[in-house]
């Protein structure tokens, strides 16, 4: 019964989306504010990473600021610095490529999401 319901009608599920929470005074910051639920200090925190860090620590801000917009149902704007991130990665010649599928396979969730978002708001407006 309930799997014929959730075909048709939308419903919640929770997930969980790594971010990076050390290595830089800001992440750390941001990490501090996110265990708080304290999301504002956190995306402020990120963007003074983002502004002030070295390339590396820009490209891991811009995959938070994904997360954050993503959190507040903003999934164009996910994407936005989603591509970002990916944008800063190819600049910094860095070969951790765990980290690198990680980001690219977060930006293909996210296109998801967006279809999935997209086709929901279709739905509901035919109505």
């Amino acid at each position: 019964g309930h799997q014929v319901v959730n075909r048709y009608v939308p419903y919640w599920q929770s997930v969980n989306r790594e971010v990076f929470k050390g290595g830089n005074y800001f992440f750390i910051l941001g990490g501090e504010a996110m265990d708080k639920e304290d999301w504002n200090g956190a995306i402020q925190s990120f963007h003074f990473a983002l502004d002030k860090g070295s390339k590396l620590t820009k490209a891991r801000a811009a995959y938070n600021l994904a997360v954050m917009a993503e959190m507040r149902g903003d999934i164009n704007s996910a994407l936005g610095w989603i591509q970002k991130s990916i944008e800063l990665y190819s600049k910094y010649k860095w070969s951790n490529s765990s980290e690198i599928v990680m980001v690219n396979e977060y930006f293909d969730v996210l296109k998801m999401r967006l279809v999935a978002v997209n086709k929901l708001s279709e739905q509901l407006n035919d109505e």
